[in-house]
């Protein structure tokens, strides 16, 4: 959000002007170190059918990091990942904590009859692999 002086009303004198301008520039510089440390979780989806089952593979995650769930007609796939990392210079007395935690959830419709009991799912090579019967 760029101020120009002549955007603002007469009444404002040049220390307010200054004062919006530090303003925005304080936002703009943390917001840009923000979005370059913040990557967004993969959620990597591909569906298959065969004459028996859909098939839904999800990519780019680990065992620990996916969860599921049968939801009123959905498949609900949910990806949870936290991170944390403690930095201590022993010299100069310093430390950094940082902690992260993202979640992505995803809803595929199924059909309304089935369970999670219903819903066969393995992992290889990275890749989980959900098989969802077809119901006739």
């Amino acid at each position: 959000m760029r101020h120009k002086r002549n955007d603002l009303p007469e009444i404002f004198d040049e220390s307010i002007y200054k004062l919006l301008k530090s303003v925005d520039s304080f936002f703009e510089n943390a917001l840009g170190r923000i979005s370059s440390t913040i990557r967004p979780l993969p959620l990597g989806i591909k569906t298959f059918e065969t004459p028996d089952h859909f098939l839904i593979e999800v990519e780019g995650v680990t065992k620990e990091q996916l969860r599921y769930n049968v939801i009123d007609g959905f498949l609900r796939i949910e990806v949870e990942e936290s991170k944390e990392s403690i930095f201590q210079n022993a010299k100069n007395g310093f430390s950094s904590e940082e902690r992260s935690y993202q979640r992505v959830e995803r809803f595929i419709p199924i059909s309304k009859g089935l369970t999670k009991k219903d819903i066969v799912t393995t992992y290889n090579d990275g890749v989980t692999t959900f098989y969802i019967p077809k119901v006739r």
